[in-house]
């Protein structure tokens, strides 16, 4: 409006002026009117278009900024989904590994039971391997005196004869 004004003012100025030093014959002051309303119609013209354009740029950031908000939310959703799947695939892996220190466990308890029973076997053949030693040292002795003892008595069987 104040552009409005503004124009009118000087659209009658322009008038008055034009009038004082118009040359005889010229047009009078309505002509200088007409004149000034010219460029106040576009003047106004171009305001409304003014106007529109910013309607359409309020439009177009108000849109914008709900657009921003849903792509953070967006975002942020696709940024707990990543962390909700890391956590799930830490549970898992803790799982996972849970199940390996029990099975490592479990299989450290057989390895010991092994070493346990491998150890009373080894004793125990080792005891065998001294008892067969002891036996085929008396089988020895054995031999030797039944060795000693058929002689004597092939000696004697002779003598008896």
């Amino acid at each position: 409006r104040a552009v409005c004004e503004l124009a009118a003012a000087h659209g009658r100025r322009a008038g008055a002026g034009a009038g004082a030093n118009a040359p005889p014959g010229a047009a009078g002051p309505n002509a200088g009117a007409e004149e000034g309303l010219v460029p106040l119609m576009r003047i106004q013209q171009q305001q409304r278009d003014l106007e529109r354009l910013r309607t359409a740029v309020d439009s177009q950031e108000t849109l914008l900024a709900r657009l921003r908000e849903q792509a953070a939310a967006d975002s942020a959703r696709h940024d707990r989904l990543p962390l909700e799947e890391r956590l799930r695939a830490a549970e898992r892996h803790v799982g996972e590994l849970g199940q390996r220190l029990e099975t490592s466990e479990g299989v450290s308890r057989q390895l010991y039971e092994l070493r346990c029973h491998l150890h009373v076997m080894l004793e125990r053949v080792q005891q065998r391997d001294r008892t067969i030693e002891q036996m085929l040292a008396r089988q020895e002795e054995q031999d030797l005196l039944h060795a000693s003892l058929s002689d004597r008595l092939g000696l004697a069987a002779e003598d008896l004869l």
